[in-house]
């Protein structure tokens, strides 16, 4: 994807190869994490996940498998190798291999160690984006092996240690903080309240049949609208 480019802040005080990595992955984990808050937002409230059942079963699960293997994507996509063949690639380890090509030993102290327990967090991910999505492993297809899974807790581990690292990294160069939680609007109770408002009509159109109230009756009841 495609980011608006480095602030002249950031390109007169951050080292190109350090901002490269940086400002692109600062976009990255904000997506990440807009699309994570949307899979809570919608599947995890209460009661939300029953009432998406009734609303469209299979078309809410599919849609919640999208949105969960579009994560875990994102996820191992953040936390490749530096390089794959002779192609380079934005990455975490990247981040760490430029702040090592550095030589700042404040800076090591401060991304080296997180990185590596960054990919330590996301084995998971990493695994099941190999073994499922990128493939089909023919052990776990037929049944002859464990069946991965990714917990949720490893997302949300992730999101934090990897906001984490790049503000510490803003920090030491004194840039500004990045709000990531502020930069994509992932608000989805609009989503649950209008299937709700949704499920409260169908259930007073029954009621409407069962007991014969009128169309007026119907509306007023719906919309709170007193009698003339």
């Amino acid at each position: 994807m495609k980011y608006p480019k480095p602030s002249d802040e950031e390109v007169e005080k951050v080292p190109k190869d350090i901002l490269d990595h940086i400002h692109h992955l600062k976009w990255d984990v904000t997506e990440v994490g807009s699309k994570w808050n949307l899979i809570d937002q919608i599947y995890n409230g209460d009661g939300n996940w029953e009432l998406l059942k009734r609303a469209s079963a299979y078309g809410y699960k599919v849609i919640f498998d999208v949105l969960i293997e579009n994560t875990i994507l994102s996820i191992s996509r953040l936390t490749d190798p530096a390089k794959t063949g002779r192609k380079e690639n934005l990455t975490f380890v990247g981040l760490q291999q430029a702040v090592i090509d550095y030589g700042d030993d404040v800076l090591q102290d401060m991304t080296v160690k997180p990185v590596d327990r960054l990919l330590a967090t996301v084995v998971g991910c990493r695994d099941f984006r190999n073994q499922v999505l990128a493939h089909i492993d023919k052990k776990i297809a037929l049944g002859s092996a464990t069946q991965l899974e990714v917990k949720y807790r490893e997302i949300w581990d992730f999101l934090d240690q990897a906001r984490d690292i790049i503000s510490n990294i803003r920090q030491h160069f004194d840039l500004p903080p990045w709000e990531f939680d502020m930069v994509i609007d992932a608000d989805a109770s609009g989503i649950v309240k209008s299937l709700r408002a949704l499920e409260e009509f169908r259930e007073l159109r029954k009621a409407a049949v069962r007991e014969r109230i009128s169309e007026a009756e119907l509306r007023q009841r719906l919309f709170n609208i007193k009698p003339r």
